[in-house]
């Protein structure tokens, strides 16, 4: 069943919610293919070649489908060992339950002969082999297709044509020349908004040179304005990485942070290439903001859940790499007291995860909660943060009877306000602009109403009985 239904969703969403992070580090491996040759791809990456993988399933309707353009093929041969022998490419069998007959298209279970006119080499791991692989390239479907330059840097190039993998192969940098050469791959921390007045910078720095990186000095600029610079030790190989934790930032007011991090003195000694150094991000902080948990329970299969958060069309936050089967993983974001927001669920299988559900949580007090089985690829719920610091000053003013109500609700101290109602799952049910609202056609329950004037926002608890 799981087969099914991964092939009819890799039929209408290809390419979507790779878990390996483009830019990221690729992982080495050594496999062993149909004829009994060893390859390792840091091997072939060291001569400077970039290197094609298709993750693909003899199953797979769209892996054939692929596999029949002959854009790998094309590949292979023109820039191959037999050809200008500047990239290689390999076939991976991402299914561990696969055999050699399925592979040469004799069984039912096989959409053909994937062997016969394929040039380059086949890899049909099993057991261990194959899901260590899986894990470490984040497989949630087929076909998956990555791009990897001598450099090591992944890219997820998908299921397109010779002419677009050759294009971004290009694309990809010489192997380096330079001996001590510290590069900025990403800053994970901070980014997005924050309930609290302190937050801890982190991010992922890559040895571009070719001695050890055993030192570099990470500076940062918060609004224009240059930091305590901080001073990291370690022992990094030529285009290996390491995750920096800076000391933590306190007694931030509330308000917007632009600010970029900057990459010296690799081993003591001038960066041979300063290009790589930097990058720059924001970050908010809301002192009076609410820490809202997202509490995910997976089922066996957690590579395959991520979530997306945004308010309007801003993103907010996005979900981590779920590796823990049948487990709670909870994560914070940051949201504004009276105010709605939007996440996006998604399953790159395509059914779901039965037995499982994600819980959002104010404290204690559950906001909504999305069942596992109640989508299949994707599935987008709106809900609201309510009561917590909104009920304040001239806020108080604003009252909405008769409360409990059998269906007609006014809202007072209001000319022409914005309302909302949510059910108990935080789903808005209403939209409404003036001083009143008809509840009369929902259900008897307990209801927020949400009020929105002048950019005040209030949300009011209302029982309907009618």
């Amino acid at each position: 069943m799981k087969k099914l239904v991964l092939l009819l969703f890799a039929l209408t969403s290809m390419n979507v919610f790779a878990q390996l992070t483009n830019g990221s580090i690729a992982p080495n491996w050594t496999l062993t293919d149909l004829n009994g040759n060893v390859h390792t791809l840091y091997d072939y990456l060291d001569q400077g070649k970039s290197v094609v993988i298709d993750i693909s399933a003899t199953w797979c309707g769209p892996c054939w489908n692929y596999h029949g353009t002959h854009a790998l093929k094309t590949i292979y041969d023109s820039y191959g060992p037999a050809g200008t022998n500047d990239m290689m490419v390999f076939f991976v069998e991402g299914d561990a339950a696969t055999t050699l007959a399925d592979l040469q298209g004799t069984t039912s279970a096989s959409q053909g002969d994937w062997v016969t006119g394929t040039p380059y080499p086949i890899f049909n791991p099993t057991g261990t082999e194959c899901s260590t692989f899986n894990d470490n390239y984040g497989i949630a479907y087929f076909p998956t297709v990555y791009l990897i330059c001598p450099d090591r840097i992944i890219t997820e190039v998908g299921s397109v044509a010779a002419t677009t993998i050759r294009a971004a192969a290009t694309g990809c940098p010489a192997l380096s020349t330079t001996t001590n050469d510290a590069k900025i791959l990403s800053i994970t921390k901070p980014t997005g908004q924050y309930c609290t007045t302190s937050v801890l910078p982190q991010i992922k720095i890559q040895n571009y040179g070719s001695a050890p990186l055993t030192s570099v000095t990470a500076t940062m600029t918060l609004n224009g304005v240059a930091q305590t610079p901080y001073n990291w030790t370690g022992n990094v190989a030529q285009y290996q990485g390491a995750t920096i934790s800076m000391p933590v930032m306190s007694s931030l007011a509330d308000g917007n942070y632009n600010y970029s991090i900057a990459l010296s003195n690799p081993n003591g000694a001038t960066d041979d290439n300063a290009a790589n150094n930097s990058l720059t991000k924001s970050f908010g902080i809301n002192s009076n903001g609410a820490n809202v948990s997202i509490d995910v329970l997976s089922d066996t299969y957690p590579g395959e859940i991520s979530w997306v958060l945004s308010q309007n069309t801003t993103e907010l936050a996005t979900s981590s790499l779920y590796t823990a089967a049948s487990a709670h993983t909870i994560e914070s974001v940051c949201l504004t007291p009276g105010q709605c927001y939007t996440i996006v669920v998604n399953d790159a299988y395509g059914d779901g995860f039965p037995g499982g559900n994600i819980t959002i949580k104010l404290g204690s007090t559950v906001i909504t909660t999305i069942l596992g089985n109640s989508l299949t690829d994707t599935k987008s719920v709106d809900f609201c943060v309510n009561g917590v610091g909104m009920e304040d000053n001239a806020l108080n003013q604003i009252n909405v009877y008769p409360n409990p109500t059998n269906g007609i609700l006014t809202i007072s101290n209001v000319n022409n306000a914005k309302i909302k109602v949510m059910n108990a799952l935080g789903q808005i049910v209403i939209t409404e602009n003036g001083a009143s609202v008809d509840m009369s056609n929902l259900q008897n329950g307990t209801y927020f109403v949400q009020i929105i004037e002048n950019e005040n926002v209030i949300t009011k608890k209302v029982i309907l009985n009618k």
